[in-house]
């Protein structure tokens, strides 16, 4: 995550940008299809969305082979609910001959085809915001909270320093599953509408009645952590985008132990996403005492929240010192 931000500060204040190229060539970021590929792209590359061109030829300049062109079409699949196939990539030379096929492959119904996941596990973010899923929410939230306020004891240290407006990034340390519950219970109302958990998609989306919950109590999104990763990152960004606010967990996974282990890139890829987007720093003091990896059942007892403040990839300094002070 520390490099992973430096190096695209880095990139941003020289402006390097991959050679000239004329505005007719840029990727639209309003279109659903260019803005997919060219995020694709970018999160496997490190280029930045904004020095791609349909010029750009995939092999030269992207650097793409035929193993990151099939990543880049997997996430196409999955996006559009498309099967790509019979597509010749020897004959694809640029990304804008990319997007032509893209496109044309998006716009034939005979390539649609059925999820195979489990409902409820394969939808377009913004819907958990629809009232058929935010009314339902709302009353389960106000079970948690009362349910989290008296079985553990839950409160909240400097909630007031979340921001009112904007999207936000919560970056819990992670040792328990009590570890979401606690931000959802201790947040202001007003994000509730709008703010998606990222749960693992091979534990919480791998069957019906898990995806369900999850959908229903947390506004839960699947993120697959062991393949199609980029896929996870094009709809964290996509929420983004549309103001709302995410529970990321920078371990990856629930600590054995309850100590904090080593972060993940993911968090800094997110805030160099965009400028309007800050990370809330977030401690949760004794969820592993109550409901640790392994158990089975949680014990009553004592849970403490603590936020911290608000951090914008402008507000990071360009050294690695002083980034890892503000990402503790």
């Amino acid at each position: 995550m520390r490099k992973l931000v430096l190096e695209a500060k880095a990139k941003a204040s020289t402006g390097a940008t991959g050679g000239s190229k004329s505005m007719a060539d840029d990727l639209d970021g309003m279109n659903k299809l260019e803005k997919m590929v060219g995020e694709a792209i970018s999160g496997i590359t490190r280029k930045p969305f904004d020095s791609l061109s349909k010029k750009n030829l995939l092999a030269a300049d992207l650097g793409l082979d035929s193993l990151t062109t099939i990543e880049v079409i997997s996430i196409f699949e999955k996006v559009f609910v498309t099967q790509v196939d019979g597509l010749e990539l020897t004959r694809i030379e640029t990304l804008g001959q990319l997007l032509e096929e893209l496109g044309k492959i998006a716009k034939d119904p005979s390539k649609k085809r059925l999820s195979t996941d489990p409902w409820f596990s394969n939808f377009p973010p913004m819907e958990g915001v629809k009232f058929w899923w935010a009314y339902p929410r709302y009353f389960a939230n106000l079970f948690l909270r009362a349910f989290m306020k008296t079985y553990c004891s839950l409160s909240a240290v400097s909630s007031d320093k979340i921001p009112l407006e904007g999207p936000v990034i919560f970056t819990p340390n992670h040792s328990s599953h009590f570890d979401v519950l606690s931000i959802e219970a201790s947040v202001g109302f007003q994000r509730i509408r709008k703010l998606f958990a990222v749960a693992a998609k091979d534990y919480f989306f791998n069957r019906e009645w898990k995806s369900l919950f999850v959908r229903l109590a947390l506004n839960a999104i699947p993120f697959d952590r062991k393949k199609h990763v980029e896929e996870g990152m094009y709809t964290c960004k996509e929420i983004i985008d549309n103001d709302g606010s995410l529970i990321i967990f920078p371990e990856g996974t629930r600590s054995p132990d309850g100590s904090v282990n080593e972060f993940k890139p993911g968090v800094g890829q997110l805030l160099t996403h965009s400028a309007k987007v800050k990370a809330v720093p977030v401690y949760i003091h004794g969820a592993y005492k109550l409901f640790p990896k392994g158990a089975s059942f949680p014990r009553p007892g004592s849970l403490k929240v603590v936020y911290g403040d608000p951090i914008s990839f402008a507000d990071l300094e360009p050294t690695p010192e002083s980034y890892a002070i503000q990402s503790h």
